[in-house]
């Protein structure tokens, strides 16, 4: 992505990544000749960048499920090929996970990442989420759902400027607004996460199982990159695994 910026290709990129409906399948897809994919699904390849302080080794424990982000997740009943080929690949690896250690697994979704993983948990049988998973874990991320055979932790990034308000002084629409920014971590906005806790405690199943971590003064990707941010955040994970 980065040489695409340096090298001024974003207007051609964003051509020809973008998506067509296509109405006799009332589904989306590529433009003729553009396919995506997705080098060693599964792997913690592509938890890394040029950084030499980046936080991930290459764990035999942590393993990578990439999802094509311009697709909205599906509503119930509703066709979706990309995700249905995505469901079916991380269906397969968590199962292939769960048997290689023995145990439960850990599911973390990132961003949208989260929403993605929520849907794919929704769309599993109840016995078999019993069999194979053990916590789910929403980083950066914002949405209202409900969850079972899991417990949900959120870890919420906090302390940067998100969206901005426009206030106008004393009622006057002549001038220019104040721009007055809210908490957040410039991608996600705190009241999305905070909307977030609120439904999950109204819910007595996950009510004592949820809980939300606020990482202060984290930038949306810094949750999941910077060293220091996730040193706040494993420790939770690791905790949540032995508890539970």
């Amino acid at each position: 992505m980065s040489a695409v910026l340096a090298h001024d290709y974003a207007q051609c990129m964003e051509e020809q990544m973008r998506l067509i409906y296509d109405p006799s399948i009332d589904d989306y897809r590529n433009l003729p000749g553009v396919e995506i994919r997705v080098p060693e699904f599964g792997s913690a390849r592509g938890f890394h960048d040029k950084n030499p302080l980046t936080p991930y080794p290459r764990w035999r424990t942590l393993f990578g499920a990439p999802y094509d982000w311009r697709h909205a997740s599906p509503l119930p009943g509703q066709a979706s090929r990309a995700y249905t080929h995505f469901f079916k690949k991380l269906k397969a690896l968590v199962e292939a996970a769960s048997n290689k250690q023995g145990k439960k697994d850990i599911l973390f979704g990132h961003s949208y990442g989260g929403m993605a993983v929520l849907e794919f948990v929704r769309n599993t049988p109840m016995a078999w989420r019993k069999k194979y998973i053990k916590h789910l874990f929403f980083g950066g991320a914002y949405a209202v759902a409900r969850v079972r055979a899991a417990t949900t932790r959120p870890h919420l990034s906090v302390g940067k400027d998100d969206d901005a308000t426009a206030e106008f002084q004393h009622d006057n629409f002549e001038e220019s607004p104040k721009l007055v920014y809210g908490d957040g971590d410039e991608v996600v906005n705190l009241i999305s996460m905070l909307a977030f806790e609120e439904e999950m405690c109204r819910q007595p199943e996950q009510r004592k199982q949820f809980k939300s971590i606020k990482v202060h003064k984290t930038r949306h990707t810094e949750l999941v990159t910077a060293e220091w941010a996730v040193n706040r955040v494993l420790p939770e994970i690791i905790a949540a695994n032995r508890i539970f």
